[in-house]
């Protein structure tokens, strides 16, 4: 606001010559300047909403900011409070002006620190036939009412959501909005159950994605629906997510393919994305065989710079031989909730710590053993800048996230706090940290 200040007394001039002439009019930049600055501390909404109405521009510059970036809920409880309906009921200038529309099922648990563990998630309500279809309805007439083009993302996550939905008129998505480059949406909403790919696609030409997150890919036949999604963003694609629930079907087959020595037989492809450096897979198993059997191209594992894995099932094969830095030199972010063993983790340490990173997650099942956590502060303690510990690790630490930018902590031992000289954020936390209910840093 200061340099506001120095801009200000350069256009008014002096004070007496203010009093003769009253009041200047802005130019329209300066206005823009102070209403961005204003933004840039982080005001409660309600001081947003109060300051917008200072004057026209203000107000028009401040349904740019709020309503570009929009998170709406599916009708819960009976409340409109941030909901498609409520949405729906705004005026045109609104709605205008998103670009970037997040839909939401049931919302996260309460941000309670350590007692998220004993604070019971909202239950899985059972919808009956009008609750789905509203839900259908409401979010069909949001899509209908934005412009064409308008989207730039789309994302909709949460529990129940297939269940309310059941699926999404692919018209409606990059139909409609070509320029559509975020996607995250549970695949069975795109892809229904026997209709064949191609007629689901129809004529609309896939978008040229730069982040896609797929979930709920469940089935075997959704591999193929997937790679039919990335061919056009060989070029593009920057993350990519793909997610596949507790014991899928997807998850049987392979493991089932694998145990009777057969190879997975999945749907392949030899798309490569080129430009892919954020991977995330969730629920597949037997990673080693299902890229060299399925996707032998697909990552450049080279220009990777985070790796997140969770319940991925037998993946040691796929850790040894990737997690090193002839294979993965560029990256900076590990994250295993519930992948690989301390047979392998002892076994790729080594390789990756020449590698710098500077993130790295480990969530090991309790009963693997107890972790050599010496062996990660020997190969990983000089460049790290973020660790979590996951509760089924051995090292009993404090229960909450610490900032470790001092360099100090509550320890006394010869693991912390002495031999992390970048260390910044730490996390030990035997009550909570799931996987889910932190964000991890990448």
């Amino acid at each position: 606001m200061a340099k506001v200040g120095i801009m200000l007394k350069k256009l008014w001039g002096k004070k007496e010559d203010l009093d003769a002439a009253g009041p200047p009019l802005l130019p329209t930049e300066i206005l823009r300047l102070i209403f961005e600055l204003f933004l840039d501390s982080n005001p409660p909404h309600e001081s947003v909403q109060n300051f917008r109405q200072t004057c026209k521009l203000f107000n028009q510059i401040a349904l740019k900011y709020i309503y570009s970036d929009v998170t709406v809920t599916l009708n819960e409880g009976g409340s409109n409070t941030g909901s498609i309906s409520n949405l729906i009921e705004c005026n045109e200038d609104i709605l205008a002006h998103i670009s970037r529309l997040r839909v939401t099922g049931f919302p996260p648990p309460p941000d309670t620190g350590q007692l998220v563990r004993f604070i019971p998630q909202k239950p899985q309500a059972s919808y009956g036939t009008e609750s789905c279809e509203t839900s259908r309805s409401d979010l069909k007439a949001l899509l209908e009412i934005l412009r064409p083009n308008q989207l730039t993302s789309f994302a909709i996550v949460g529990r129940q959501i297939p269940t309310r939905i059941d699926k999404i008129p692919i018209s409606l998505l990059w139909g409609k909005h070509s320029n559509l480059r975020q996607l995250c949406i549970p695949i069975t909403l795109l892809f229904q159950h026997g209709v064949n790919t191609a007629e689901a696609l129809g004529s609309f030409r896939i978008p040229s994605f730069q982040s896609l997150i797929l979930t709920n890919i469940q089935y075997p036949r959704h591999i193929a629906d997937v790679w039919a999604l990335l061919k056009i963003s060989s070029n593009t694609l920057k993350s990519l997510a793909l997610k596949s629930p507790d014991n899928s079907e997807l998850e049987r087959f392979i493991m089932h393919r694998v145990y009777l020595g057969l190879t997975v037989a999945l749907p392949s492809t030899e798309i490569s994305l080129s430009k892919l450096q954020d991977l995330h897979i969730e629920g597949i198993s037997h990673l080693d065989r299902f890229f060299e059997d399925c996707a032998p191209n697909l990552v450049d594992f080279s220009k990777l710079r985070m790796l997140r894995l969770d319940r991925c099932q037998r993946p040691n094969a796929f850790l040894l031989s990737n997690l090193s830095i002839y294979r993965m030199p560029k990256l900076k972010s590990l994250q295993l909730f519930q992948t690989g063993s301390n047979v392998a983790l002892a076994g790729f340490l080594p390789a990756i710590g020449p590698v710098g990173l500077e993130t790295f997650v480990i969530a090991l099942d309790s009963w693997d053993g107890r972790t050599n956590w010496m062996q990660i502060k020997e190969h990983l303690s000089g460049s790290l800048k973020r660790m979590w510990i996951q509760n089924s690790s051995s090292y009993d630490g404090p229960h909450r996230v610490l900032d470790m930018s001092n360099h100090v902590g509550p320890y006394n031992d010869c693991f912390f706090p002495h031999g992390w000289p970048k260390l910044e954020e730490l996390a030990i936390d035997t009550n909570y940290l799931d996987g889910s209910a932190v964000s991890t840093p990448s």
